[in-house]
C-alpha cells in the first residue's frame, strides 16, 4: 500500500501519537519510515524600528537588573 511514510514531529503529544501510528502503519506495510523534526524559529526583527525597540527593551532590563543588584544585601 505505502512504500514511504513521512512523519513530522514538533515535540507535542499529538505528534508523538501520530509517530506511533506511522510506526504501526510502516510495520504493516513494510514501508520506509522517515521523520522530520520541526521547531519554531524565534522572531527576528524585520525593520529597523523593531531593532531599536528590542534594543531599548534590553537596555531597560539591564538597568532594572543593575538597580536590583545595588539594592540587594550582600
Amino acid at each position: 500500500m505505502f512504500r514511504k511514510i513521512l512523519a513530522a514531529n514538533d515535540g507535542s503529544p499529538g505528534a508523538a501519537a501520530a509517530l506511533q501510528t506511522a510506526v504501526d502503519l510502516a510495520v504493516r506495510c513494510n514501508a520506509e519510515l522517515h521523520m522530520i523534526s520541526v521547531e519554531e524559529i524565534p522572531h527576528l526583527a524585520a525593520t529597523m524600528d523593531e531593532v531599536e525597540g528590542e534594543r531599548e527593551e534590553v537596555r531597560a532590563e539591564a538597568a532594572m537588573s543593575a538597580s536590583d543588584d545595588e539594592t540587594s544585601p550582600p
